[in-house]
C-alpha cells in the first residue's frame, strides 16, 4: 500500500513539474508573439532586399545563416538589419526581394513580413508547451484514476 501511495505522490509531482514547464513555455511563447503582433500591428510595410547572408556560429556542422536585408525608410534613409530566424542551407538568396515591416518611430525596428518571421519560434513554444501539458495531464489524470 505504502508502494502505490509513493508512487501516486510522484506522478501527481511529476505532473504539476510537467504542467508548470508548460505554462513556463506558453509564457515566453507570448513574450515572443508581442513585439511582431506590436510591429505588424503599427509597422509599415515597404519593399527591402536580401544585400547579403551572414553566417553565425559555427561548431561541428558548420555556421547557421541569417540573411541581412536593406530597404529605405519613410524618410528615404537606407537601413539594414539581420534577420531574426537563421537556416542551414540558407532560405533566402543574395539580391531576393522581400517586404519588410518597421517601426516608423524607431526604423531600426524591422522584420521580414513572412510566415516564418512572425510565428516560427511562437509556434514551436506552443508545441513544445503542448506536449509538457499533456505529459503533465497524462500523469495527474493517471494518479487521479488509481
Amino acid at each position: 500500500m505504502e508502494d502505490t501511495n509513493a508512487k501516486l505522490w510522484a506522478a501527481r509531482v511529476w505532473g504539476a513539474i510537467l504542467l508548470a514547464v508548460a505554462s513556463g513555455l506558453f509564457g515566453i511563447a507570448a513574450e515572443f508573439a508581442r513585439p511582431q503582433h506590436r510591429l505588424a500591428t503599427i509597422g509599415v510595410a515597404t519593399p527591402g532586399v536580401v544585400a547579403d547572408v551572414v553566417g553565425r556560429g559555427g561548431g561541428r556542422k558548420g555556421p547557421v545563416y541569417y540573411p541581412l536585408v536593406r530597404f529605405t525608410d519613410s524618410l528615404g534613409r537606407s537601413r539594414q538589419f539581420v534577420g531574426t530566424i537563421g537556416t542551414k542551407p540558407s532560405s533566402y538568396e543574395r539580391g531576393e526581394r522581400v517586404t519588410v515591416i518597421y517601426d516608423p518611430a524607431d526604423p531600426t525596428d524591422a522584420m521580414i513580413d513572412s510566415f516564418i518571421d512572425r510565428y516560427l519560434a511562437t509556434i514551436a513554444l506552443c508545441l513544445f508547451g503542448s506536449v509538457w501539458a499533456l505529459m503533465g495531464g497524462w500523469l495527474l489524470l493517471g494518479a487521479r484514476q488509481r
